[in-house]
């Protein structure tokens, strides 16, 4: 009765002789109903059947779709000259009837919320007030640094070595450096036999003068 999937069913059935007698004639005059009707899978049988009915039966056909148009009153439409070529089937017709076709889901979006904030902890190292060396008093400096923090984490794992026992960390701000030293100390020898201890564990350490 004209409706374009039917005459595609119809049509692939009598090509490949599923169940049916096969005629090709009939076959390619139904797959250009489909085709005509704007139904892509028809649109590709009917370049495959191309390939193998030939020209004698494919022209049986047209004229047998013809007559189809006339009986169903639904003019043909011109063939669209800027159309994409159809893309390259398989060899073996489909015989099952399309799967009709269903909407994109929707994706639903989280979100994003923003990351909490660390909470302070007593491992959260506390910000250290930068101040000037006391004169008068010799020091040993253990490093300099651009960030206090990182003046602050040096200390935190040098301050238990043998020899800086009882001295206080002095930063030192020497224009974009923060200058970490320890002290006070007694003399130019007692500062001398603080590094000697402190770079006996590892750690580079230089006498200050005051």
């Amino acid at each position: 009765r004209g409706e374009p999937r039917a005459q595609y069913i119809l049509g692939t059935a009598l090509f490949n002789g599923d169940m049916v007698k096969k005629d090709w004639p009939r076959a390619y005059a139904l797959m250009t109903r489909a085709s005509a009707a704007s139904l892509g899978a028809a649109s590709a049988s009917l370049a495959e059947m191309d390939r193998y009915i030939p020209l004698d039966q494919r022209q049986k056909g047209l004229i047998m779709a013809r007559d189809l148009e006339q009986q169903a009153s639904i003019p043909m439409p011109a063939p669209d000259p800027v159309a994409k070529a159809p893309p390259k089937p398989a060899t073996v017709i489909r015989t099952e009837p399309l799967p009709p076709s269903k909407p994109a889901p929707k994706v639903a979006v989280a979100t994003p919320r923003p990351a909490p904030k660390a909470p302070l902890t007593a491992a959260t190292p506390k910000p250290v007030v930068v101040m000037a060396a006391p004169s008068g008093k010799w020091h040993v400096q253990l490093g300099a640094f651009g960030d206090q923090a990182k003046a602050s984490a040096l200390w935190a794992k040098t301050k238990a070595s043998s020899g800086l026992s009882g001295l206080q960390p002095i930063y030192v701000k020497a224009g974009a450096l923060i200058r970490l030293q320890a002290g006070p100390i007694a003399s130019r020898a007692a500062a001398e036999k603080v590094c000697g201890s402190v770079k006996a564990a590892g750690q580079a350490c230089l006498p200050v003068a005051p």
